[in-house]
């Protein structure tokens, strides 16, 4: 039996490719596009930690003198179940005197109307802010809300504290529901 044998050499050979360091080693074309890339990055965001960390503060107190933000949640603290990770899109947004929750709940709900099933809102409403306070603690660089909602399953009482660098908590008290809290960031 008479087999041809064929090969196939590719090479990636440029100029650049070739290029010879200090002592003598050569890069891949790979190496130095990666190199480019690496170096590009960083010439482009052109922002030291400190000064992200300043935007992020402006940012954060803008928001907040706004009365307008959203939070993003990334995963939640259950009082019977432990903590769970969120792989679905959750958040909490506050548009001056609305409070927008979109939120899973777990937990024990104890007289609410219908109780369970498909007809309970659960932490999913838009609802009318009755009040909200709001206190800035310098010392842990964080600035808390205290915000009462009510609709016609539950009252409750949203604790969001926003640090500085975006992080925060979000803490449901209700009076048919166990508590629940959450962690996210400013969006």
């Amino acid at each position: 039996m008479n087999k041809k044998h064929f090969s196939f050499h590719f090479s990636l050979s440029t100029p650049l490719a070739h290029w010879r360091g200090v002592e003598g080693e050569a890069f891949s074309l790979f190496t130095f596009l990666f190199s480019l890339f690496i170096l590009v990055g960083c010439a482009t965001s052109g922002l030291t930690k400190e000064e992200r960390l300043a935007q992020t503060r402006q940012h954060v107190a803008e928001c907040l003198a706004a009365r307008t933000f959203k939070i993003d949640i990334r995963d939640m603290q259950t009082l019977r179940y432990g903590n769970r990770f969120l792989t679905s899109v959750w958040n909490v947004e506050v548009r001056n005197d609305s409070l927008i929750s979109y939120l899973p709940y777990l937990g024990n709900a104890y007289s609410v109307n219908p109780y369970g099933g498909s007809n309970s809102k659960g932490l999913n409403f838009s609802e009318r802010i009755q009040s909200y306070k709001q206190e800035r603690n310098n010392r842990k660089e964080r600035t808390t809300l205290t915000l009462n909602v009510e609709n016609d399953e539950d009252r409750y009482t949203y604790l969001i504290e926003i640090y500085d660098n975006g992080s925060s908590t979000v803490s449901v008290r209700s009076y048919n529901r166990d508590f629940i809290s959450f962690t996210g960031e400013l969006e």
